[in-house]
Order: C-alpha cells, then sequence, then structure tokens
C-alpha cells in the first residue's frame, strides 16, 4: 500500500508523544503508517506551559504535512507516569519536573476539537509492538523501553495489561541493587537507576570525577564566574536538571548563590591530572558516548557497559521467569547499541532463566524502532474510536481498561489550582459530544484484523530519546 493509500484508507488519529528528552508527533493512520513525523527537544525546563504549547504547534504542522482527506478523529497521547489515562491527567512524571496534576487529556482536546486518548509511553508501546511491531501474532510479550528513564508494558494471553489503577508495568522501578543508586522515583537501586541512558551517562560521569582513565572527555567549561555569588543571574531551569559544574569549587564562595547548590562538589584539583582535568558530567556526556568508547576498546567505558548490561540482564531474567513469554521486546535509544546491548541480556536469559521459560522467550529489539511510542499512542486512539463503534475492539486494546473519551470532563476547567498553559482556552475546531456520551470501552474480544496485514512505515526519518 503506498502512502496515498494508507492515508485514504480509513479515518486517522493524531499521535502525541512526550519524553523527557524529545517530542515526537505524527498522523497515524489504521494500518499503523506514522505521516508527517516530527521530532523536536522537549526543554523539559521550560516547563508544562510552554512545552504543552509547542507540542500542540507541532501536531498542527503534523496534521497539515500530513496532508488528510479528512480532519484528524481523535488524538492519542503517550507520556511516561504516573498518570490517570480515564481523566487524562498526568499526576507527577519523574522525568517532566514540575508537571503536578496537568489535565493534558483535556487540554488537548479543547486544542484539536476531538475527543483525547492519554497513556502510559511504555504500555502504548507495548501495544504498538503487539499490533504491527516486532510481537505480532504473539500471546504474550514483554516490552521495555530504555532511553532517558526505563519504562515497561506488557501484553497478556494477547490482552493489555494496566493494572487496577492504570499504571501497571512500571518496570524500570524494578529493585535490582537495595540501597544502590538513588531513581527518580525516589527509591534506591531501580532498574532505572542504572540502564537509563541519563543514569549511564552519570555513572561514567562520577567515574571521571573520581579521577578515572579514559578516552570520554568534554570541552573545558571555561573560567568560574568572577561574579559573587549574589550577582550572578538565577538559573531558570530546576534543580535537578541544572549541570554539575565539574570545575573545583571556589573556596572563598560558601554561598552558592541564587542559582542553587552545585549537584556534585568534584574536591580539589590534581595539579599533575592524568585526565581531563574538567571531566565529564551527565549534561554533556551520554549513553551514546559511553557505547562508542566501550567498543572502541576504552577500558573504563567497558566497565560501565558491562555493569549496565549486567544488570539489565538480570532484570529481563526476572522478567521472564515471572511472565514466561514468548518475546521480550526492547526499545528506546539506547538501543541504538544494537547487538552491544541485545546479546549480553540475550546470553543471560538463556543461561539464568528457568529452563522451560528460557526455551520459550526470545529477546530481540523494537520491531517500530524510533516511532514505536507514535504508533502506541496511535493504536490507543484507534481503538478507543473502534470501541466506540460497536463490541468489536481488538486484542490488547488499551481501550479494554476504560481510557475514556476525554470530553469535556466535570471539574477539569481548572483542577488543584493549575492554569491551562497560555493561548489554550481556544480549540482549534468544534467542541466533541458531552462526557456523558465518551465511550466506555468493553473489554478487548477478537483478534487484531487486517490492521495487522501492515507494517508501519514513517514520511519522515525516525528518531527517539537520547542514548
Amino acid at each position: 500500500m503506498d502512502e496515498q493509500d494508507s492515508r485514504a484508507s480509513g479515518r486517522a488519529v493524531l499521535s502525541l508523544d512526550i519524553g523527557g528528552t524529545k517530542l515526537a508527533v505524527g498522523v497515524v493512520t489504521p494500518d499503523g503508517a506514522v505521516h508527517g513525523l516530527i521530532v523536536e527537544p522537549t526543554r523539559r525546563w521550560e516547563g508544562p506551559d510552554t512545552v504543552i504549547r509547542r507540542l500542540f504547534d507541532l501536531g498542527h504542522r503534523a496534521v497539515a504535512a500530513a496532508a488528510l482527506d479528512e480532519p484528524i478523529a481523535a488524538v492519542g497521547i503517550s507520556c511516561g507516569g504516573p498518570l490517570d489515562s480515564a481523566t487524562g491527567v498526568l499526576i507527577s512524571p519523574p522525568h517532566l519536573p514540575g508537571w503536578i496534576d496537568v489535565p493534558l487529556g483535556e487540554l488537548t482536546r479543547q486544542e484539536f476539537g476531538v475527543l483525547a486518548y492519554l497513556e502510559n509511553d511504555a504500555t502504548a508501546a507495548a501495544l504498538g509492538e503487539h499490533r504491527f511491531g516486532a510481537a505480532r501474532g504473539l500471546s504474550t510479550m514483554i516490552y521495555l523501553t530504555i532511553s532517558t528513564g526505563v519504562g515497561g508494558g506488557a501484553v497478556i494471553d494477547g490482552r493489555l495489561h494496566r493494572g487496577a489503577a492504570g499504571n501497571g508495568g512500571e518496570l524500570g522501578h524494578l529493585m535490582v541493587r537495595p540501597g544502590g543508586r538513588t531513581c527518580s522515583c525516589g527509591r534506591r537501586g531501580c532498574l532505572e537507576a542504572y540502564v537509563s541512558g541519563t543514569n549511564i551517562a552519570e555513572r561514567a560521569a562520577e567515574g571521571l570525577r573520581a579521577g578515572a582513565t579514559s578516552s570520554l572527555r568534554v570541552a573545558d567549561p571555561g573560567p568560574a564566574d568572577p561574579r559573587p555569588a549574589d550577582l550572578r543571574p538565577a538559573d531558570p531551569r530546576p534543580a535537578d536538571l541544572r549541570p554539575a559544574d565539574p570545575r573545583p569549587a571556589d573556596p572563598h564562595d560558601a554561598d552558592p548563590g541564587p542559582s542553587g547548590p552545585r549537584s556534585a562538589d568534584p574536591g580539589p584539583a590534581d595539579p599533575h591530572p592524568t585526565v581531563d582535568p574538567h571531566p565529564a558530567d551527565a549534561t554533556s556526556l551520554t549513553a551514546a558516548d559511553v557505547a562508542a568508547a566501550a567498543r572502541a576498546g576504552d577500558a573504563f567505558a567497558r566497565e560501565i557497559w558491562a555493569e549496565t548490561t549486567d544488570v539489565l540482564g538480570q532484570a529481563v531474567t526476572d522478567l521472564v521467569n515471572v511472565f514466561e513469554p514468548d518475546l521480550v521486546v526492547l526499545g528506546g535509544g539506547v538501543t541504538r547499541a544494537g547487538a552491544m546491548l541485545l546479546d549480553p541480556v540475550a546470553e543471560a536469559v538463556a543461561r539464568d532463566a528457568m529452563p522451560p521459560a528460557a526455551k520459550a522467550a526470545r529477546v530481540v529489539l523494537a520491531g517500530l524502532g524510533d516511532v514505536v511510542c507514535v504508533v502506541g499512542a496511535g493504536v490507543v486512539a484507534l481503538d478507543a474510536l473502534d470501541a466506540a463503534d460497536g463490541p468489536h475492539a481488538p486484542a490488547a486494546s488499551a481501550a479494554s481498561a476504560a481510557p475514556h473519551g476525554l470530553d469535556a470532563p466535570h471539574g477539569l476547567d481548572a483542577p488543584h489550582g493549575l492554569d491551562a498553559p497560555h493561548g489554550l482556552d481556544a480549540p482549534h475546531g468544534p467542541h466533541a459530544a458531552d462526557r456523558s456520551h465518551a465511550p466506555h470501552a468493553p473489554h478487548a474480544a477478537d483478534a487484531p484484523g487486517d490492521r495487522a496485514a501492515h507494517a508501519p512505515q514513517t514520511s519522515a526519518a525516525r528518531e527517539d530519546d537520547h542514548a
């Protein structure tokens, strides 16, 4: 099916994916194809008002680029949790500091004039991979996204697992090192604290600060600001998003100033350094840098990478023992490392999982690549529309656990004291029907139909959260 046929083959939905590093938007058609794909940095330190306004602008641009024959029928939104899919509220995602009780579903409905469906990003990705990706036709699969953070989703016996509160599948918060590194969720020793792109980079930065010899470097940050602390401009970013200063602290400057305390004190400079005297911090070093250095034979980078794959292999082995899936799918920006990441994890499962589970399960990279969350959010919206039309919602549908249509829900005009982002008061289209008529989706029933017959294609280059 060519792109024009795909666009005309049925109603289309707009898909909005909000990551800690990037925003990705596109129009998804019932065959799983993505049109008008646009990817831009999130710049999360700008706060929810600014980022949501930019997200919506990208959405309008994607719809225009897709050149649809008819208006979009709904909007699907994927974002890291915790969130409430029934009300469309982002509760407090750790990778979006300051996004507390944001009524994203209602704001999206106001903006685009159609129903909006919010889903956890990794749960949506699991749905996308089960419908159109590596897990098509399989009964039970586990999906892990390894990117800015680590998330997960599961399809069990052909049905998407969402949990009693709608946030099931937080696989990134499996405890792998009790009492270990602090995770973004506040606990210590979570999987995410070791294998996310953010934490791979941070572990490498910590080693460099401690004096590890490595080819990993960053540019000299330049001389310290000579102004007294109280005259330096405030850093507008949240404290956890400000760069760690790799320079020695000024012993005469005990007051950290309005920009807040340094993330870490690297201690006095070595007068005879054997490595860069200004080692990298996690704001300039990436997991991709670590992977490239490890591939090139850098001993320190190889040590960081080996710990990453060991911890991930342990977690995936435990998941295989618990769920005994047909397939474990790894996605997200860190998986761009390819076999360097996949092979050690697959070997750990084959070696350490219980024999029946090890024999049954395969570990593969995501078939949808960098657009997995865009496709997944689109499938969430398409399935919800199908559920509204009749009792033939496909298996593994997010609608089976009631992501309700978010048309004018009561009490969402300004929940919890939050004003709508500037410029979001007037919708760009007619209001949808009253929420009392919004679909309460039935349980999933029949297997996927024609949608599963076509592998999705994109009309733009693929992107994803950072590695």
